[in-house]
């Protein structure tokens, strides 16, 4: 995978001279791409540990690692962990506020006994996030999340009606992992 390698040269680059920050960015990277291959308790205590070193020396991004790490700890089922991670006090950045929105709802939603009122209105506070930023990949993160939610309450049509402009807004990408969990909720919310 593209994203484990360029972590570990990151790692190799840090190391060979001694740049602490590129350790750091290197090891999240590194991290998160072990945990998107499925080996979780390896990756995720990579993640953890740099997200935690990097938090020391620099808050710049900080929000974004902050996600990466929450939807790891989602996709592994650590509900606990990762509402320990949205409610941090260091993640106060603007430019991921969307994600960092984004993965709230998702946490809301997935969490045993999640209240989904508060999730629907994470989600809606991402949408409004990432279209005053003009970022339409977040807002078709956050779309996507809504929609699924929507679904799952009986509300198809609107959720159809959300997601489908945001999809179509896109004129290439389609083999990304985003763009291909919106066609497939876009094809079966219309079937």
């Amino acid at each position: 995978m593209a994203a484990r390698d360029c972590g570990e040269r990151l790692l190799e680059l840090g190391r060979e001279h001694k740049l602490v920050q590129y350790r750091a960015i290197g090891a999240i990277v590194h991290g998160w791409a072990v945990t998107n291959l499925g080996d979780w308790g390896e990756g995720l205590a990579e993640l953890r540990s740099a997200i935690a070193a990097y938090g020391e020396i620099s808050s710049f991004m900080l929000d974004l690692f902050s996600a990466l790490l929450i939807e790891a700890e989602l996709a592994a089922d650590n509900f606990e962990e990762a509402a320990v991670v949205e409610k941090a006090d260091n993640i106060k950045g603007v430019w991921w506020r969307p994600e960092l929105l984004r993965m709230r709802g998702e946490l809301q939603t997935s969490a045993p006994n999640g209240d989904r009122a508060a999730a629907e209105s994470s989600y809606l506070e991402s949408i409004a996030a990432a279209k005053s930023q003009e970022a339409r990949s977040l807002e078709l993160r956050a779309a996507t999340g809504l929609a699924r939610l929507w679904r799952d309450q009986g509300k198809p049509q609107q959720a159809h009606e959300l997601l489908a402009p945001v999809y179509g807004w896109f004129t290439e990408g389609f083999d990304t992992r985003d763009l291909k969990e919106a066609k497939a909720l876009l094809d079966e919310l219309h079937a």
